[in-house]
């Protein structure tokens, strides 16, 4: 069964069967990480950031890293339930996936319905086969504080890492391309995130987590809510009304060199349901079909 949630606290999004990010502890809800992650994220590798537009390098704010996702298994085949994530992954035994990239719109946020609410929107690789102890991600966040304002923020992480938010100004109805790629060559991952209407753009080079495989055995177009394990308990924290999230020119690569979106011959698609993490079961957001290189995610209810 896909483990795409098994990570503790962060701010970035992972998958969690519930699919999830994460926060980085109870002390910092707003952050996004696979659930079941450790506190802390282990020493080593190297990030290099390049921003252009307005983009800087900045870190920390108030994220985290994102967890896998943790889902429950459904009836239909290629369908599982999430605990804090909707959207796609693909994923095949034994393949290794090079890149992942999407465009979405970054959403409006219903902030008087979902006070103190939180989402984010975000591509990655790994996360949801087998043991996932790592996560290579990038997308925005969209939150609503507890005074009903909404904010916006890009961000990056290399799961168990913390992580960073490059100070890009991103608005809800910008356009957004995010993606993550591996070159073998040289062994390490490039997270890009451009907003295609304002220019604005941050390009960053991380390798791998020091004892980590990263192994880019999934590719993932999720959104997300943070999850945080604390004690063996798991906390959802509530999800941000964004209406729906379009997101569209979808295209992954394998090690291979084949090509598609999330359908492809050479790849399957498990569709993601984010449902409320206790009986009776509750839909929190659900994606459309897929059409073509696309497929929308709805909201439907506060959480």
């Amino acid at each position: 069964m896909p483990n795409l949630a098994r990570a503790a606290a962060t701010s970035v999004a992972v998958l969690t069967l519930a699919l999830g990010a994460g926060a980085p502890g109870a002390a910092e809800p707003s952050q996004h990480a696979p659930l079941d992650t450790p506190p802390h994220a282990p020493a080593g590798g190297s990030a290099g950031v390049s921003a252009g537009g307005s983009a800087g390098g900045s870190a920390g704010g108030s994220a985290g890293v994102p967890r896998p996702l943790e889902f429950a298994a459904r009836p239909a085949i290629g369908s599982v339930d999430s605990l804090n994530s909707a959207g796609y992954a693909a994923s095949r035994p034994h393949a290794r996936f090079a890149s992942i990239r999407a465009t979405f719109f970054v959403p409006y946020l219903n902030c008087g319905l979902s006070k103190g609410a939180y989402s984010s929107q975000w591509v990655g690789l790994d996360g949801f086969e087998g043991k996932p102890d790592s996560v290579e991600q990038d997308g925005i966040e969209a939150d609503c504080s507890a005074a009903g304002r909404s904010s916006f923020h890009a961000w990056y992480a290399m799961y168990p890492r913390r992580r960073a938010m490059p100070a890009l100004a991103i608005r809800s109805g910008d356009s957004v391309t995010a993606s993550v790629s591996y070159d073998l060559a040289d062994a390490r991952f490039a997270l890009a995130l451009t907003d295609n209407t304002t220019g604005g753009h941050f390009r960053v080079h991380a390798s791998c987590p020091r004892g980590l495989r990263c192994p880019r055995n999934s590719a993932e177009v999720i959104s997300s809510t943070p999850a945080t394990r604390t004690a063996g308990h798991l906390a959802i924290a509530p999800l941000a009304d964004y209406g729906a999230v379009s997101f569209s020119g979808i295209s992954i690569t394998d090690r291979a060199g084949h090509r598609g979106g999330l359908r492809s011959a050479h790849w399957a698609a498990t569709r993601i349901i984010q449902t409320r993490p206790a009986a009776p079961f509750e839909l929190m957001a659900r994606p459309t079909p897929i059409e073509a290189d696309a497929f929308d995610n709805y909201w439907s209810r506060e959480r």
